[in-house]
């Protein structure tokens, strides 16, 4: 709702981006990607997550910038991947699965349209980088 409030009461010609499920190098300890990574997850959920590359939200922000779109744009890969297939790609395909996680929406794929229109492509795939970290 905070989020959404933002952007109602942002300027009108300003642009607001809207992160999915990003990761990276040096990301939160208390994240998905860098717990399964660290082998420090204790669970896995069903959930499907669009998770975006830090290296690709650093580059749609350069598209971004000098383009006339104003409003709120989502910056993801467009694509959902389980949460427990990359845990399994990672190594940790021996985690319990948490069914019951309420608030949590089940796929949270981003419509990237609108950026992708300034030229913009995820250029990371998260399956991808897994056979570079393990």
């Amino acid at each position: 709702m905070t989020k959404w409030i933002n952007e109602q009461m942002a300027p009108s010609n300003s642009v607001g981006m809207r992160f999915t499920t990003v990761y990276g190098p040096d990301s939160r300890s208390d994240m998905m990607y860098r717990m399964l990574e660290d082998k420090t997850a204790t669970y896995v959920t069903n959930h499907k997550r669009d998770w975006i590359h830090v290296k690709d939200v650093c580059r749609a922000i350069l598209y971004l910038a000098p383009s006339d779109i104003c409003g709120p744009v989502s910056v993801g890969s467009g694509q959902s991947v389980y949460v427990k297939d990359l845990a399994k790609k990672m190594g940790m395909g021996h985690l319990p699965v948490k069914e019951l996680t309420p608030g949590e929406r089940q796929d949270n794929v981003a419509d990237i349209s609108l950026l992708s229109s300034t030229g913009w492509r995820p250029t990371i795939n998260v399956l991808d980088t897994v056979n570079d970290n393990t």
